[in-house]
């Protein structure tokens, strides 16, 4: 088993931050393509082959990098890129996009505490006692074990990182931008349906009132067939940012 990821002490969360981090991204991609741009000129045919191999397989190295520290819709854009590629996506590329599926280090606990405190108030989470390491994280979210005090039901509590529901528009604005500089996408792709799907997706997947709301109809619907268990919810817990479940 691969060794846990150290923890984020912080996530850069305003739409400028994470613009400005982005265009520093295309500014050092955009160099290093004009660098193999002019490389090129001294280069024979399978010179050239190579170089761009070269440029490729750098150019994806940093992206998945510097994604796998802004989370948030960049990050989970890469992880969808590197399911859907396949023959379009240079494969130097794709390989280095799919270590963004497992690349998904946790938030430290002092900043998943600052939102649960916003989105539960004290009082309710002086109810639970919440283990401060996170039992599983990914772009756009961290899950954490719960113990309700006075019942001592296990609760799973899925928390969103911050402003990561904010960033999504521009988000995806500036990583298609850098993508393009970089030389990742292929000029003759046709990529806008992918990148609306991929939108329309985050746009769901960060609100957490309509995933309660399904869960509880899903369950409603398989509450006969043994075949089934779905967790049970707990709404006094939850908030458009903050989701709790049964731990199943």
């Amino acid at each position: 088993m691969a060794d846990p990821k150290p923890p984020l002490n912080s996530l850069k969360t305003g739409a400028l931050l994470r613009g400005l981090s982005l265009a520093r991204m295309s500014l050092s991609a955009g160099v290093r393509a004009a660098g193999h741009t002019v490389g090129n000129l001294f280069a024979d045919e399978d010179g050239r082959a190579e170089r761009l191999k070269t440029l490729l397989t750098t150019q994806a190295g940093a992206l998945a990098k510097e994604l796998g520290q802004l989370k948030g819709s960049v990050m989970k854009v890469g992880q969808m890129l590197s399911m859907v590629g396949e023959g379009v996506l240079p494969p130097e590329v794709l390989a280095l996009l799919r270590t963004l599926q497992n690349q998904a280090p946790p938030l430290a606990w002092p900043q998943i505490e600052r939102v649960l405190r916003t989105e539960l108030g004290q009082d309710k989470l002086a109810m639970l006692d919440i283990a401060q390491t996170a039992m599983a994280s990914a772009s756009l979210g961290q899950v954490h074990r719960a113990v309700h005090r006075e019942s001592g039901e296990v609760i799973a509590l899925k928390v969103q990182y911050p402003g990561v529901d904010k960033a999504i528009d521009s988000d995806l604005k500036a990583l298609r931008s850098m993508l393009t500089v970089a030389r990742l996408l292929p000029s003759n792709a046709q990529f806008d349906p992918i990148f609306e799907e991929v939108r329309s997706m985050l746009k769901q997947e960060v609100d957490y009132t309509r995933e309660l709301t399904l869960t509880n109809n899903h369950r409603a619907l398989v509450a006969d067939d043994a075949r089934y268990i779905l967790p049970r919810t707990f709404p006094e817990f939850s908030t458009g940012r903050v989701m709790a479940t049964s731990y199943e």
